[in-house]
């Protein structure tokens, strides 16, 4: 039996409209990854994310985030003026309401995964007297040094990572910590400020 001419135009379309939103998806897709120093192949950011001069950050292949991502990258802050770098290595995970705020250098080796709702800084706000009296947003930021996080490490949520830290390879940060000095590889640290609870074996395979 012959389906009524409403119903052929409705699936036909359906059909139109499906691949027009293909089209635009992809053409969104390009421009996106024009705006980055580098999106790699796969790699998928969520539309409910706030990521500021995207031409300072370079994103490896496969790279999957969770909504409420945030990527700071500061260029100026209380006249002052910052080179910032943000590097995220290949099949990173990124969980969701994560933060990302650098003003000099935040590098995230390959196969990381991090968890919901973790923090990562490389900067703070200057508190010396002449800067405390001008409005937080009007103060300029300071560093103690990069962040730099390893292959392999798996960081819990609720994790904050502050300035000038490394965690080696390997590594393991339970849920809620507070990462403020250098992790060593192949470690479990935890608690605030994070401490070494383990160690663990250096052998880990990223082939599957």
């Amino acid at each position: 039996m012959q389906q009524p001419v409403s119903t052929r135009i409705r699936r036909l379309l359906s059909r139109v409209y499906g691949r027009l939103a293909s089209m635009h998806r992809a053409t969104q897709a390009i421009a996106l990854a024009r705006r980055f120093k580098q999106l790699g192949a796969g790699s998928q950011l969520p539309e409910l994310s706030y990521i500021s001069h995207p031409e300072h950050i370079a994103i490896g292949r496969n790279l999957r985030a969770n909504p409420g991502l945030i990527i700071t990258t500061h260029v100026m802050h209380g006249g002052e003026s910052y080179s910032p770098s943000v590097t995220l290595g290949d099949f990173v995970q990124l969980g969701a309401n994560c933060l990302l705020d650098c003003c000099i250098s935040i590098h995230i080796g390959d196969w990381v995964l991090i968890g919901n709702q973790v923090s990562i800084w490389d900067n703070e706000l200057d508190a010396s007297a002449e800067e405390m009296a001008k409005p937080p947003v009007n103060r300029r930021l300071l560093s103690k040094g990069p962040v730099s996080i390893g292959a392999n490490v798996l960081i819990e949520d609720r994790v904050c990572i502050l300035p000038g830290v490394s965690i080696g390879e390997n590594t393991i940060v339970k849920a809620g910590a507070l990462v403020c000095d250098p992790v060593p590889a192949n470690v479990v640290v935890a608690g605030s400020p994070a401490r070494i609870v383990a160690r663990q074996s250096s052998i880990v395979d990223t082939a599957t």
